[in-house]
């Protein structure tokens, strides 16, 4: 993921990005089967305002049954606490 639009803090002469992370597993019909919103926090700290903000969010999946579900995944700007959400398909497999 590559956040945008994300505010900074400044303290001692660092500037600070912090993101949260929540997140839903559901059924393709919106049934939420798990559910946290403080997954993990997303942190950089730095002498200037860095456009560049990259992270990654590491999920082990529940055992599921075969067959379709989404991730929800929303970021909030602890900063500024706007948040945003993507939601990405997958599918378990019988095999």
């Amino acid at each position: 993921m590559e956040p945008l639009g994300y505010g900074f803090s400044e303290s001692d002469g660092a500037f600070t990005i912090a993101l949260t992370t929540g997140i839903e597993i559901r059924t393709p019909g919106g049934l939420i089967l798990a559910r946290t919103d403080d997954f993990e926090d997303l942190k950089w700290s730095g002498p200037v305002k860095n456009r560049s903000f990259t992270a990654k969010v590491k999920l082990e999946l529940p055992r599921l049954k075969p067959g379709n579900y989404e991730i929800l995944l929303t970021l909030t700007d602890k900063t500024s606490d706007n948040s945003v959400s993507t939601t990405l398909p997958f599918e378990i497999s019988d095999e």
